[in-house]
């Protein structure tokens, strides 16, 4: 039963985080713009799958990159062994460091997973836009995709037929 519930709240979470980006695009109440998410979801599900991944996963290597240097340069900082003189000079002498270095760690962590939350929505929302714009839209000189050439170079959408959907 535990587990049931933990897969309807991810898939809950997955659909409320699209369905607020249908909302703010379309101006849909929100059943309605869950409806949308759906249908773009279920029409390019491994495009979906595979961008919200990698994203996430650089986004997760670059959250440990940050929180893992701040260690460091804190590490640096509290056992004055700092290569600058100026921030030796003005480091305090602790007896124990480690303790100051654990709250800067767990602070850099939570800060950076904030940042890049907000962030991967942004990632979310270009992608949604990107996959109305597919679905929309041919490439034809009567329905030009919209979005970038990069763009659709990275979602090889130039040489695909589109998924037809109705709006």
């Amino acid at each position: 039963m535990k587990c049931c519930v933990v897969c309807v709240e991810r898939f809950l979470r997955f659909l409320n985080r699209y369905a607020f980006i249908i909302t703010a695009i379309y101006s849909y109440n929100f059943c309605r713009a869950a409806s949308k998410a759906v249908k773009i979801v279920v029409n390019n599900p491994l495009r979906m799958f595979v961008l919200n991944k990698i994203s996430s996963f650089l986004l997760f290597l670059s959250s440990m990159l940050i929180t893992v240097v701040m260690g460091l340069f804190s590490f640096l900082f509290f056992s004055s062994v700092m290569p600058i003189d100026a921030f030796t000079s003005i480091s305090p002498s602790l007896n124990y460091y480690f303790i100051p270095i654990i709250v800067i760690i767990l602070g850099v962590y939570f800060i950076c997973k904030v940042f890049f939350d907000v962030f991967a929505m942004g990632i979310d929302t270009i992608l949604m836009c990107a996959m109305i714009d597919y679905d929309l839209n041919d490439g034809s000189e009567s329905k030009p995709y919209y979005m970038s050439r990069s763009l659709r170079k990275l979602l090889k959408v130039d040489n695909v037929q589109p998924n037809t959907m109705k709006f």
